[in-house]
Protein backbone atom coordinates (compact mmCIF):
# COMPACT_ATOMS: atom_id res chain seq x y z
CA UNK A 1 0.00 0.00 0.00
CA UNK A 2 1.19 3.45 -1.33
CA UNK A 3 1.83 6.50 1.55
CA UNK A 4 -0.92 8.13 -0.43
CA UNK A 5 -2.96 5.87 0.41
CA UNK A 6 -2.04 4.71 4.01
CA UNK A 7 -2.62 8.39 4.81
CA UNK A 8 -5.94 8.93 3.02
CA UNK A 9 -6.68 5.14 5.26
CA UNK A 10 -5.78 7.41 8.29
CA UNK A 11 -7.84 10.43 7.47
CA UNK A 12 -10.70 8.44 6.54
CA UNK A 13 -10.45 6.43 10.45
CA UNK A 14 -10.50 9.69 11.58
CA UNK A 15 -12.89 10.99 10.65
CA UNK A 16 -14.74 8.27 10.90
CA UNK A 17 -14.72 8.68 14.77
CA UNK A 18 -14.67 12.30 14.88
CA UNK A 19 -18.40 12.01 13.14
CA UNK A 20 -18.97 9.44 15.47
CA UNK A 21 -18.27 10.89 18.48
CA UNK A 22 -20.13 14.44 17.11
CA UNK A 23 -23.14 12.70 16.70
CA UNK A 24 -22.97 10.73 19.75
CA UNK A 25 -22.53 13.86 21.92
CA UNK A 26 -25.27 15.94 19.23
CA UNK A 27 -27.58 13.45 20.44
CA UNK A 28 -27.00 13.16 24.17
CA UNK A 29 -27.39 17.07 24.10
CA UNK A 30 -30.35 16.96 22.41
CA UNK A 31 -32.23 14.46 25.13
CA UNK A 32 -31.99 17.93 27.24
CA UNK A 33 -31.37 20.87 24.87
CA UNK A 34 -34.04 21.65 22.16
CA UNK A 35 -32.60 23.27 18.98
CA UNK A 36 -34.64 24.46 16.07
CA UNK A 37 -33.94 26.76 12.52
CA UNK A 38 -37.18 27.60 11.21
CA UNK A 39 -38.47 29.65 8.52
CA UNK A 40 -42.29 30.86 8.78
CA UNK A 41 -43.94 33.43 5.90
CA UNK A 42 -47.10 34.52 6.37
CA UNK A 43 -50.04 31.16 6.33
CA UNK A 44 -49.31 28.09 6.77
CA UNK A 45 -45.94 27.23 4.83
CA UNK A 46 -42.87 26.14 7.52
CA UNK A 47 -39.73 24.48 6.64
CA UNK A 48 -37.84 23.45 9.60
CA UNK A 49 -34.92 21.60 11.06
CA UNK A 50 -35.04 20.16 14.91
CA UNK A 51 -33.06 18.96 17.11
CA UNK A 52 -34.62 17.57 19.98
CA UNK A 53 -35.15 13.92 21.81
CA UNK A 54 -32.30 12.29 20.64
CA UNK A 55 -34.25 12.89 16.65
CA UNK A 56 -32.95 15.06 13.69
CA UNK A 57 -36.67 16.54 12.37
CA UNK A 58 -37.02 17.83 8.93
CA UNK A 59 -40.38 19.37 7.91
CA UNK A 60 -41.59 21.59 5.26
CA UNK A 61 -44.72 23.10 3.81
CA UNK A 62 -45.37 21.05 0.58
CA UNK A 63 -46.77 24.73 -1.30
CA UNK A 64 -43.87 26.26 0.02
CA UNK A 65 -42.51 28.72 -2.53
CA UNK A 66 -38.99 29.29 -2.73
CA UNK A 67 -37.43 33.29 -2.20
CA UNK A 68 -36.25 34.97 0.40
CA UNK A 69 -36.04 33.35 3.27
CA UNK A 70 -36.18 34.99 6.98
CA UNK A 71 -34.57 31.45 9.44
CA UNK A 72 -34.80 31.82 12.78
CA UNK A 73 -32.85 30.01 15.30
CA UNK A 74 -34.33 29.07 18.27
CA UNK A 75 -32.80 26.97 21.48
CA UNK A 76 -33.53 26.23 25.25
CA UNK A 77 -33.62 23.62 27.65
CA UNK A 78 -36.51 20.89 27.69
CA UNK A 79 -38.02 21.07 30.96
CA UNK A 80 -39.08 17.29 30.45
CA UNK A 81 -36.37 15.18 29.14
CA UNK A 82 -36.30 11.96 27.24
CA UNK A 83 -40.19 13.22 26.27
CA UNK A 84 -40.64 11.64 23.36
CA UNK A 85 -37.57 9.70 22.99
CA UNK A 86 -38.16 8.27 19.31
CA UNK A 87 -35.89 5.03 18.81
CA UNK A 88 -37.02 4.23 15.14
CA UNK A 89 -36.99 6.88 11.96
CA UNK A 90 -40.19 8.10 10.81
CA UNK A 91 -41.62 9.64 7.70
CA UNK A 92 -45.38 11.37 7.56
CA UNK A 93 -47.43 13.69 5.56
CA UNK A 94 -50.47 14.86 6.52
CA UNK A 95 -52.60 17.94 6.58
CA UNK A 96 -55.63 19.43 8.15
CA UNK A 97 -58.62 20.86 6.97
CA UNK A 98 -58.01 24.52 5.53
CA UNK A 99 -54.40 24.26 6.22
CA UNK A 100 -51.13 23.11 3.74
CA UNK A 101 -50.35 19.83 3.32
CA UNK A 102 -46.77 18.95 5.01
CA UNK A 103 -44.17 16.50 5.16
CA UNK A 104 -41.88 15.80 8.14
CA UNK A 105 -38.87 13.17 8.68
CA UNK A 106 -37.26 12.00 11.40
CA UNK A 107 -34.13 10.34 11.86
CA UNK A 108 -32.84 9.16 15.49
CA UNK A 109 -29.11 10.28 15.86
CA UNK A 110 -28.20 6.96 17.35
CA UNK A 111 -28.50 5.17 13.71
CA UNK A 112 -26.07 7.32 12.28
CA UNK A 113 -23.76 7.13 15.59
CA UNK A 114 -23.79 3.83 15.68
CA UNK A 115 -23.50 3.21 11.62
CA UNK A 116 -20.17 5.51 12.29
CA UNK A 117 -19.46 3.79 15.06
CA UNK A 118 -19.60 0.32 13.60
CA UNK A 119 -17.39 1.59 10.96
CA UNK A 120 -14.39 3.38 12.51
CA UNK A 121 -14.42 0.52 14.76
CA UNK A 122 -14.29 -1.85 11.48
CA UNK A 123 -10.95 0.12 10.07
CA UNK A 124 -9.39 0.61 13.84
CA UNK A 125 -9.40 -3.14 13.48
CA UNK A 126 -8.37 -3.97 10.13
CA UNK A 127 -5.30 -1.62 10.65
CA UNK A 128 -4.75 -3.28 13.71
CA UNK A 129 -4.80 -6.78 11.60
CA UNK A 130 -2.55 -5.52 9.17
CA UNK A 131 0.05 -4.05 11.81
CA UNK A 132 0.10 -7.85 13.72
CA UNK A 133 0.66 -9.61 10.43
CA UNK A 134 3.66 -7.06 9.31
CA UNK A 135 5.04 -7.16 12.75
CA UNK A 136 4.79 -11.11 12.83
CA UNK A 137 6.68 -11.07 9.25
CA UNK A 138 3.58 -12.11 6.80
CA UNK A 139 2.31 -10.31 3.97
CA UNK A 140 0.23 -7.85 5.00
CA UNK A 141 -3.01 -8.35 2.14
CA UNK A 142 -3.27 -12.12 2.78
CA UNK A 143 -1.04 -12.89 6.06
CA UNK A 144 1.15 -15.44 4.04
CA UNK A 145 4.36 -16.43 5.90
CA UNK A 146 6.84 -14.26 3.95
CA UNK A 147 9.93 -15.45 6.24
CA UNK A 148 11.74 -18.25 4.22
CA UNK A 149 11.59 -15.82 1.46
CA UNK A 150 14.99 -14.03 0.37
CA UNK A 151 15.37 -10.52 0.78
CA UNK A 152 15.00 -9.62 -2.83
CA UNK A 153 11.11 -10.71 -2.68
CA UNK A 154 9.12 -7.43 -3.50
CA UNK A 155 5.96 -9.61 -3.42
CA UNK A 156 3.92 -12.19 -1.71
CA UNK A 157 3.86 -15.35 -3.63
CA UNK A 158 0.17 -16.11 -2.63
CA UNK A 159 -2.02 -12.96 -3.30
CA UNK A 160 0.77 -10.83 -5.58
CA UNK A 161 0.64 -7.58 -3.13
CA UNK A 162 3.85 -5.71 -2.50
CA UNK A 163 5.94 -6.73 0.58
CA UNK A 164 6.52 -3.97 3.39
CA UNK A 165 9.13 -2.36 4.05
Amino acid sequence: MGKAQHRWRQAAERAAWAGAVVLLLAWQTSVWAFVEWYHRRTGPHVRMVSLAAGVLHVAWSEGSAAGACDWRLEAHWDREPLRGLAWWPRWERSSWPGDAAYVSVSLPLWMPAAAGLGMAGWMSLRRAGRARRLASGRCPRCGYDLRGLGPGAERCPECGGRRAG
